[in-house]
């Protein structure tokens, strides 16, 4: 929200950003958006049942959580194409996100950073180019086809070299 409304405010461009989910920061998210009188640009969406249908309709994603593990909403995105843009934080952006290819990351949680961010990458060509290597990366990466190969390796590694297990009774653990 702060983004949108330095993005308004000090580079005099008008971004619109929606923001879907529901959670207990609600009241206090819409009381932001009032107090920056951003009620045009920023719109709360709530839960959504049809959220693929609805990413085609934009053209940048954001991921802006503090901490992510497997970030799904981010993997979800980029398979459909959308350019993404999201904070770098201990694990799972910088292990789908391959900066200025597939994605970009930004550094730091701050709203001026991401704002430039967000300045520097609005160029049609660019994103549509960024969008379109997501999505064949998460093809390539998450296809059926490879998560099979993966999964029928793993299992043959297995067979042929056992794990070492020792053999106790359980009810000789519990007691010790």
């Amino acid at each position: 929200i702060e983004t949108i409304r330095i993005l308004r405010d000090e580079f005099h461009e008008n971004y619109c950003l929606d923001i879907y989910g529901d959670g207990e920061l609600k009241d206090e998210l819409q009381a932001q958006i009032d107090q920056y009188h951003l009620n045009d640009q920023i719109k709360l969406c709530g839960h959504c049942t049809d959220i693929f249908n609805r990413l085609t309709n934009y053209d940048l994603f954001l991921m802006t959580s503090k901490y992510e593990g497997t970030p799904n909403a981010l993997l979800e995105a980029m398979g459909l194409g959308l350019p993404s843009l999201a904070i770098k934080c201990r694990t799972g952006i910088t292990e789908l996100i391959n900066d200025g290819k597939n994605g970009y990351i930004v550094a730091g949680y701050d709203a001026h950073t991401l704002a430039a961010k967000i300045r520097e990458i609005n160029n049609p060509t660019q994103l549509a180019q960024v969008g379109k290597q997501a999505r064949q990366d998460m093809i390539e990466r998450y296809s059926m086809n490879k998560i099979q190969t993966e999964l029928v390796s793993a299992i043959e590694d297995l067979h042929k070299n056992p794990p070492k297990i020792k053999n106790i009774s359980l009810s000789k653990a519990l007691n010790q």
